[in-house]
């Protein structure tokens, strides 16, 4: 026997079968871009969680740096602090030392006539305190501070007593190493007043 021929389809039924074909293969080709287009979006959120994760790390860090900084800041502080009450208290000890070194004004009775004069000098009450006055206040006069006489107590006029020959002796008293580069050494000097 004769094979049959297969039937023909029309173009028309053709036609039909194609567009059907051709939409279920498109809605495949769309929902494989929506896995995709899915599987991106998944890929970003896990990226944006690792730079979240690093963002954070770094902002610990840098406000472990800032706390460090800040507590040294409150060391710098307290020792600040201390050394102004240290001051503080120098300063209060230097007025003392100020007022107990006022001028004092000494009358002197004058000869033929009666007449008196009035110096001013300041007053200390040791040699050494004298020799330290004159020799502080850099006015170029070895005998005076600040242009008035010094007086020692129970003893006169510093000026007198060192035109008298009275003298301070300077001896070296220690000598002290430096440590620090160089290696050198330092003598530190002590005076010793008679």
């Amino acid at each position: 026997p004769m094979p049959m021929p297969m039937p023909m389809m029309s173009s028309a039924a053709s036609s039909v079968v194609r567009p059907e074909v051709q939409e279920v293969e498109v809605i495949k080709e769309v929902e494989v871009i929506k896995e995709v287009e899915v599987i991106k979006v998944e890929k970003v959120e896990v990226i944006k969680e690792v730079v979240n994760t690093d963002e954070v790390e770094r902002m610990q860090k840098l406000l472990a740096a800032a706390d460090e900084h800040i507590a040294f800041l409150e060391g710098k502080l307290r020792i600040a602090d201390e050394h102004i009450v240290t001051m503080t208290s120098s300063i209060a000890s230097l007025e003392m030392e100020i007022k107990r070194l006022s001028v004092s004004v000494t009358s002197t009775g004058g000869g033929v006539g009666g007449g008196s004069t009035t110096t001013s000098t300041y007053k200390v009450k040791t040699f050494e305190l004298a020799a330290k006055l004159a020799a502080g206040d850099n006015d170029g006069d070895d005998y005076s501070y600040k242009g008035l006489p010094i007086e020692v107590e129970g003893e006169g006029l510093y000026k007198d007593l060192c035109l008298a020959g009275r003298k301070v002796a300077v001896s070296a008293s220690s000598t002290s190493r430096v440590s620090g580069g160089g290696g050198g050494s330092r003598s530190s000097m002590s005076q010793t007043y008679k």
